[in-house]
């Protein structure tokens, strides 16, 4: 009986092994072949991007909208970037919802003369309400949206406007950059940041499937608003909400890796994690509301990619993300320590390259990607925590406000 049970436990032993590595191997093979598709388009993206100069001469009338809520701190530069722009023939429709700090006395005192500058003063709506109120104001052609704490380059403006010589272009994206890289978690929102860009977006975009036009430099024809309807409140996230409906009307998508903006990220964790929460559960919302376009054959690259990658990768997968790490410890005492060691050294370094790429894709200093294996570790565990509180309080029907 003893040796029997002896040989049960040694054959137990060897079957959850072999589960474990099977576990491990499926889980890279997922991974590898997400990522080599993400790669090659995204390089392709970039080959297509560099040999594009269509639209130069292109120069319609721009309104810039500005949503401004207790902004005191940040508006008059957010303002000034904008008028130092290199392009000649735009407003600026700066909307104040109600603020109850000195925003709107900031703005009247610096720019109340700037014939460019109009300031429009409403109740607080929350920020879709004070995004709309602009647009119905403008009288440009194309809507360009900027956060009131985002700065963009003098030629951000020129190099998104040039993409809607192409009539079935709707909107088009600029690249968001975190400009204030003080310490350890602003450098690894700037590495995600830089990393979703450069990987995800060029690749969805050249499946014109971009889930996000984001709401701190984005650009959008107006009569496309007026067709479909404005900013919904409905969502945390009124950019993805509005991105996801646009697609569904079969409209094109761009985006530009020149046009610059610099938004300022959480620098302490509480701050990140209540933004970060804001934008998951944002999400979350925007997925359910077009559930219906998950499959839809109306729109392939939808339904098929970018819906699916984002119940997968952005939901589903980071909540086992732990369990890597879970099989990398379990492999270490099952007396499989050189394979252990091995695969995650390769998931590491493999983490490292795309990171590597994605940089140098836009020729960027590489020194922000020194803390990256802390990053894995500490921010990847920030992230999950945020993933797991935003599927309960979506489970529960919590309510979420800005």
């Amino acid at each position: 009986p003893l040796i029997q049970s002896i040989k049960v436990f040694l054959v137990s032993v060897a079957t959850f092994n072999n589960i474990i590595f099977i576990l491990f191997y499926s889980v890279l093979f997922i991974f590898s072949l997400r990522l080599s598709i993400l790669l090659y388009l995204a390089f392709k993206h970039k080959k297509r991007t560099r040999l594009s100069s269509a639209g130069d001469s292109f120069h319609p009338f721009v309104s810039v909208v500005i949503a401004a809520y207790n902004e005191e701190k940040v508006i008059s530069r957010t303002i000034e970037s904008v008028l130092k722009s290199n392009y000649v023939n735009f407003e600026v429709i700066v909307v104040d919802d109600g603020s109850i700090d000195r925003t709107l006395m900031i703005i009247k005192e610096n720019f109340s003369n700037h014939k460019k500058v109009h300031l429009i003063h409403k109740k607080n709506g929350g920020k879709a309400s004070a995004i709309n109120t602009g647009i119905k104001k403008a009288n440009g052609d194309i809507i360009i949206s900027i956060d009131a704490d985002t700065i963009i380059s003098p030629d951000a403006i020129s190099l998104l406007v040039r993409h809607f010589i192409d009539e079935r272009v709707a909107a088009v994206s600029g690249n968001i950059k975190v400009g204030n890289m003080r310490n350890l978690l602003t450098i690894w929102q700037y590495v995600e940041y830089v990393t979703g860009f450069n990987l995800e977006k060029r690749a969805f975009a050249m499946l014109n499937c971009v889930t996000v036009v984001p709401g701190a430099l984005g650009a959008w024809r107006k009569q496309v608003f007026e067709k479909i309807g404005y900013f919904t409140a409905d969502t945390l996230a009124e950019d993805t909400d509005m991105t996801l409906r646009i697609l569904r009307e079969g409209y094109k998508f761009a985006i530009y890796e020149q046009a610059y903006a610099y938004t300022e990220a959480p620098e302490k964790s509480r701050d990140f994690l209540k933004q970060r929460y804001r934008w998951n559960f944002g999400t979350l919302q925007c997925f359910w509301k077009h559930k219906k376009a998950f499959g839809g054959i109306k729109h392939k690259s939808l339904g098929f990619i970018a819906l699916p990658n984002m119940l997968l990768f952005q939901f589903l997968f980071p909540l086992f993300a732990p369990f890597l790490d879970l099989l990398f410890v379990l492999g270490l005492f099952s007396g499989n320590i050189k394979e252990s060691l091995l695969f995650y050294a390769i998931y590491l370094l493999t983490d490292f390259f795309i990171c590597l790429f994605a940089f140098r894709l836009e020729k960027l200093s590489l020194k922000p990607l020194i803390p990256l294996f802390l990053q894995r570790i500490i921010y990847r565990y920030m992230l999950l925590w945020i993933s797991w509180k935003s599927l309960l309080a979506a489970l529960k029907g919590t309510r979420v406000s800005w």
